[in-house]
């Protein structure tokens, strides 16, 4: 049992985190802690007055340090660990079929790739969900009660009740 504790501990020790992987997960986790934050502000009321400067330049600080970390040091952390830990190399044939030879540089490009991918697509949601923040639902409005035929007329066409 101390020997298990022990080896969590070496697992999760500072020095392990500063290393590829922990730095990969750490960007991951960072990621996930900016949209926590940005679901927090989007179901918050929208202010009726304009925005100050001061307002919208945090924002964009916001904004761009998301960018930063979404679109430049998560891919980058997955890249250094594929190609030092993992070792994911072109001489590293991962499925060697005969007309096809799927090495670990592929499935480095491709898993970098489909970060970029999810990131946009996620990148997109944001913007809209922002933009339509604070805005109700409209209600359906309540439908009119059709009159109630008064009779027929002559020409044995119902006649409704003139209020």
């Amino acid at each position: 049992m101390v020997a298990v504790l022990a080896s969590l501990r070496n697992v999760f020790a500072l020095r392990n985190l500063s290393q590829e992987p922990g730095r990969f997960f750490i960007s991951l986790l960072l990621t996930v802690a900016c949209g926590a934050v940005f679901m927090r502000l989007v179901k918050r009321p929208k202010s009726e007055l304009p925005a100050t400067w001061a307002q919208s330049m945090v924002g964009a600080l916001a904004v761009f340090a998301l960018f930063l970390l979404v679109y430049g040091v998560v891919p980058h952390e997955w890249l250094t660990w594929a190609d030092s830990k993992l070792g994911l190399r072109e001489d590293k044939i991962l499925l060697d079929t005969r007309p096809i030879k799927f090495s670990g540089r592929a499935l480095r490009d491709i898993v970098a790739a489909t970060l970029y991918i999810v990131f946009l697509g996620l990148n997109t949601v944001m913007w809209i969900m922002w933009q339509k923040r604070g805005t109700a639902k409209p209600k359906p409005a309540p439908a009119t009660a059709t009159p109630e035929p008064a009779g027929t007329s002559a020409f044995s066409r119902p006649v409704t009740k003139k209020d």
